[in-house]
């Protein structure tokens, strides 16, 4: 099984802004996300108080690349929108060296890293009994 959640502020840096608009970004993103739209997923887009944050969840069975979509769209968005900055917390279940931990996919400064999480990891016995 392989579980996700999280967000991404959507932002440009002052020198992108000269010439693109975060409004082109966002359509963009939606574009990318479009054919991610899958049942037992979401990647959505909101508007709040003249941010966008993209919202990210997917819960599957097994991980059929799942993990490096999360990974592809978040370092296009870096790419896109250099500003952008958030954190995608992955747990991959059916991995034998990865099943009682998480591993944070972050986005700053237009790089995606993927990083150890010491919040709710090791998930035996932080969140799990």
């Amino acid at each position: 099984m392989i579980e996700a959640q999280g967000w991404i502020s959507i932002s440009l840096l002052e020198h992108e802004e000269e010439t693109t608009s975060l409004e082109n970004v966002i359509v963009k993103i939606n574009e990318l996300v479009k054919p991610l739209q899958q049942f037992n997923q979401y990647f959505e887009v909101r508007g709040m108080n003249g941010s966008y944050v993209l919202f990210i969840g997917l819960n599957h069975n097994h991980n059929i690349s799942y993990d490096k979509d999360v990974y592809n769209l978040l370092k296009e968005i870096g790419k896109m929108a250099n500003g952008s900055y958030g954190s995608v917390y992955m747990r991959f279940h059916d991995n034998e060296y990865k099943n009682n931990e998480f591993q944070i996919y972050k986005l700053a400064r237009g790089q995606v890293s993927v990083e150890k999480d010491n919040l709710l990891s090791p998930c035996n016995p932080t969140i799990e009994f």
